[in-house]
């Protein structure tokens, strides 16, 4: 079981909902990785063949397990997260919404921050988190894409993109602003690994990695200068400019490998490589 969360934007600041109060081990691009030095990493040009995939055993018969009542869901997220907002939101009995519904939503007011509250069609709990007019940040405040993780791999912070291209840290438990992290702006493509990783805005040659509690950052891969192997980037292409991957991609689940597209300064496709993290 895991805990699902959906982001809703109202008028400019971020309402998160969470469907179960199970507690969840978030993608391991936010696990806890060790990040080697720039020298100690290598550019894989080609992946390597795949290893042979056993066969599957045989299905056994065996005794249906009963899923837990949510009676029971609920105290297990309740000693998981004992003072976050919707720890004790939901009661024995109740029965989430399976499936496709069509019903439509009703309209719904701008709640107070840090408020807890049912979604008037599902009884899920939302608790808005941004008030953009009373925190240093301008115009709105809302999550990057939904294809990158938002919430650190404890749950203890929520990063959050605002119109002028900065970034912000929230304390999910609080729903407190924090800080306007350094070093990083516009589409920087940020990832949990733990420390927070990105890029120079629409790409560069250089991966960053920023510590969010002391707001330092430092260069841990720069792709300008040779590998463990003595390859560079440019000896393949030697137009390269920025590497990234368009806004869309993400590591692999483990954080160790990302797939990027290496681009002119124009942005022209030059090609594609996979990075190994580790070595």
């Amino acid at each position: 079981m895991g805990k699902e969360k959906c982001v809703r934007r109202i008028a400019g600041d971020v309402i998160t909902k969470t469907h179960r109060s199970l507690p969840i081990v978030l993608s391991a691009v936010m696990a806890i990785a060790a990040c080697a030095t720039p020298s100690e990493k290598s550019v894989e040009a080609r992946p390597s063949a795949p290893a042979a995939i056993p066969k599957a055993p045989p299905p056994t018969q065996q005794e249906p397990v009963a899923p837990a009542t949510r009676g029971e869901a609920a105290d297990e997220a309740r000693k998981a997260r004992p003072n976050y907002p919707c720890a004790n939101f939901y009661k024995s009995g109740y029965r989430p919404t399976i499936g496709f519904d069509k019903t439509p939503p009703p309209p719904l007011g701008k709640p107070k921050k840090g408020v807890v509250f049912a979604d008037p069609v599902y009884r899920t709990c939302i608790v808005r988190v941004t008030d953009a007019a009373h925190e240093p940040m301008p115009t709105f405040a809302r999550v990057d894409y939904a294809r990158r993780q938002l919430f650190n791999a404890d749950d203890s912070l929520l990063l959050i993109y605002a119109v002028d291209g900065s970034w912000h840290v929230y304390d999910v438990r609080t729903q407190k602003y924090l800080k306007k992290l350094r070093g990083i702006g516009g589409d920087a493509e940020p990832y949990w690994h733990p420390k927070l990783l990105f890029l120079p805005n629409n790409g560069g040659m250089a991966i960053y990695e920023l510590d969010v509690s002391t707001n330092e950052n430092r260069a841990i891969v720069d792709f300008s200068q040779p590998d463990a192997k003595g390859l560079r980037v440019r000896d393949l292409w030697p137009e390269a400019a920025r590497i990234w991957t368009r806004s869309e991609g993400s590591p692999s689940s483990d954080g160790r490998y990302w797939a990027f597209q290496v681009e002119t300064d124009d942005f022209k496709m030059l090609g594609m490589f996979t990075y190994d993290m580790q070595t």
